[in-house]
């Protein structure tokens, strides 16, 4: 069972930080303050500013905090904490995500947060390499080399709970870390008839459509004949292929009234 590599992957090597990174490092800080915790973290203004256009408006701008180079930033529940500012931090030099969490659904929790963040903030570099960070917790109890003709449909969503789900739709369509989770679910969605996130997709209809477009898009990609999907048309209760414009034909074969 080989895994494919995902479209996208982060550059964390020596080469990109020093051509890329290191560049920016140099120049004017900014101080950043989170109230009511207090914290501040003084951060490379270019650095900063590269990587967000919000940012880069608020200390570029005919803002006050242009002209003081300071930010006072509110703590908000789920999405700004000293936790998850901090991981961006250092994922801001470093451009690694850690957290000091052994538990995975805690740590998918605290980066679904980091994702929150990014998205507010418009850090979309930062939302991509989260959703890679996710899509590593979820592999991390799969073998890759293991020759199985089974495994669970919940494979890839085992570490997933309702909270996460409820995070990703408050992401808007399209964001890296939401349509991860939208095809983390594919998978159990197809194969179990009452699967693990039936209420979700129930209270969240758009997340629901996604997974749709998902299943849409991975049944029509081309495939070999004796790949194909079957399934019965509800209507007519003829069998039909799915990813073809023709349905099988058989002379004995009429529609069930």
């Amino acid at each position: 069972m080989a895994f494919m590599e995902p479209a996208y992957k982060p550059d964390t090597s020596a080469e990109h930080f020093v051509a890329n990174i290191l560049p920016l490092c140099n120049g004017p800080s900014v101080t950043l303050r989170l109230q009511p915790s207090n914290k501040e973290y003084v951060v490379s203004r270019n650095l900063l500013c590269a990587e967000s256009p919000v940012f880069s408006a608020m200390f570029n701008g005919n803002f006050k905090e242009s002209q003081q180079q300071k930010a006072t930033i509110e703590e908000m529940k789920d999405i700004v904490s000293v936790r998850n500012f901090q991981a961006f931090v250092q994922w801001l030099y470093q451009r690694t995500i850690e957290f000091d969490i052994r538990n995975p659904e805690k740590r998918i929790s605290a980066a679904m947060e980091l994702a929150k963040l990014g998205d507010m903030y418009k850090i979309h570099r930062l939302e991509q390499d989260t959703a890679y960070y996710i899509r590593k917790i979820m592999l991390s109890d799969l073998d890759p080399d293991e020759d199985a003709c089974w495994r669970s449909p919940e494979a890839n969503t085992v570490y997933l709970n309702h909270d996460h789900i409820v995070s990703a739709t408050l992401l808007p369509p399209g964001n890296p870390v939401r349509t991860l989770l939208v095809e983390a679910c594919v998978d159990d969605f197809l194969r179990v008839p009452s699967h693990k996130f039936s209420k979700e997709i129930m209270e969240y209809p758009s997340f629901g459509v996604e997974i749709l477009q998902v299943v849409g898009r991975l049944v029509h990609e081309p495939r070999d004949d004796d790949e194909m999907f079957y399934f019965a048309d509800p209507i007519s209760n003829i069998m039909l292929r799915i990813g073809r414009d023709w349905r099988l034909c058989y002379d004995d074969e009429k529609p069930v009234m």
